[in-house]
Parts: structure tokens; sequence; C-alpha cells
């Protein structure tokens, strides 16, 4: 079965980055003790750090990957990339994240781009995300659409 985020069935890096990346939000510093969810409450978990995640879609396929969430709200991107990742918190525990990145096929060459959309649960040390990424084509047409969870660990506060 031929994987339709690259030509040849073999899943980039870039890409699987892309799908793990889908678990991120806007900018809103979750920073415990101090920084308040968009509610205005005082929260005690943050999502800011560096976390290790598992990701699995259905497409099928899965694989591990790091993000970094930083406290502009931002979230980190694959090396050579863009910043175009976001997170915000809609409460203590929730959060959402947009991902947007390149799709490319097995020669490298990118031929659209992935977009995706995730909402979080956010504990102590862990969160758990799931979501829709959809595949565009060059010209911005939908190609096709898969779901996407994540589960993660935290690794490194800021």
């Amino acid at each position: 079965m031929i994987n339709p985020l690259t030509s040849g069935g073999r899943l980039a890096r870039a890409a699987l980055r892309a799908l793990a990346a889908l678990v991120l939000l806007v900018p809103a510093a979750l920073i415990p003790g101090t920084a308040q969810a968009a509610s205005g409450e005082n929260c005690r978990y943050s999502l800011v750090g560096t976390w290790h995640a598992r990701v699995e879609t259905s497409l099928p396929s899965s694989g591990e990957t790091t993000f970094v969430f930083r406290e502009d709200g931002t979230i980190e991107p694959p090396e050579g990339e863009p910043v175009t990742d976001t997170w915000q918190p809609v409460d203590c525990h929730r959060f959402t994240y947009v991902i947007v990145h390149p799709r490319v096929n097995a020669e490298g060459v990118v031929v659209g781009e992935v977009r995706g959309h995730q909402d979080g649960y956010l504990g102590r040390d862990r969160f758990y995300s799931s979501g829709t990424s959809v595949i565009y084509d060059l010209d911005g047409e939908p190609v096709s659409s898969f779901t996407v969870r994540v589960w993660a660990e935290r690794v490194q506060m800021p």
C-alpha cells in the first residue's frame, strides 16, 4: 500500500514530524504558578518545555518525535523549516495546537503541505492529544485526511 504522504510509500522524517506536530497551539505562556489560561486562571502545570511523543495515525503509521512548546505560543519547527506551528491554552488542562508542514515526495521535492489541528489534555508531566490532518496538493486542493493521536511525556522544563 502506498503512503499518501510520500511517493514510494516511505514516511519521510519531515512528514512524520508534521503529523506529530499536529499537537500544537497559539501564544499564551503556561509557566507554573505565573501563567494564566485563557479564562484568567492560575495554572499548576505548563505545556512549555520539551516532550517526547508517540504518534499514531489512521493512515496507518506511527512513530516518535520531540515537541518543544515555547512560551511565546509557538512550537519549535523541524530543522530548516520556518516557525508555522502554534499552540494555545483552553484552560489549565486543555490546549489546542495547529501544524502546517511541507509534504515531500521520496526525492525530497515539496509536493504540497499537511495542515493539522489537535485538541489536547495536559496533566503534570504528560499530555494526550487527538485531531485531524489534511493533505493538500500544490494548488491548495485537499488530497486526503487522516486522524492523529499523540501521547507525550515531559523531557525537560524550560
